[in-house]
């Protein structure tokens, strides 16, 4: 059984969608389970506003771009910077926040109740922890 504690995250790619925008592809993974979450830079942008208004973070988003945002070198300099800021952000997360990540990583429930049985069989709660990409 896989515990949320060994989620594991990275940008494994991404999507030019038509003109109007980049989708980025998150490989999400827990134990042997394995899924995929595709997502805007947007969200991003909405995933790092939800954290400062909680907690300090360290992470920085790659800035916004107005020209130029389409190119490739500027989508796989885009990919690069928000590994990094994913990495970051679950470094410096703090156990209150682990929602969010759930939630931004759409972690399936079969493995949500996974996590719920066995932290409810143990007298420890289950914290999700932080290493280079991992939750």
């Amino acid at each position: 059984m896989a515990e949320l504690r060994e989620l594991n995250v990275r940008i494994s790619g991404s999507e030019t969608i038509g003109r109007s925008h980049t989708v980025y592809t998150v490989m999400c993974s827990a134990g042997v389970n394995r899924w995929e979450v595709r997502k805007r830079f947007s969200d991003f942008v909405q995933l790092n506003a939800a954290f400062k208004a909680k907690q300090k973070i360290t992470g920085i988003l790659p800035p916004k771009q107005l020209f130029g945002k389409m190119s490739d070198a500027t989508i796989k300099k885009r990919e690069e910077g928000l590994g990094a800021y994913l990495e970051t952000l679950l470094l410096d997360m703090l156990p209150p926040q682990v929602d969010m990540v759930r939630a931004f990583c759409q972690v399936p429930q079969s493995l949500l109740r996974q996590q719920e049985v066995s932290s409810s069989s143990s007298t420890a709660p289950a914290v999700l922890g932080g290493g280079s990409g991992s939750v």
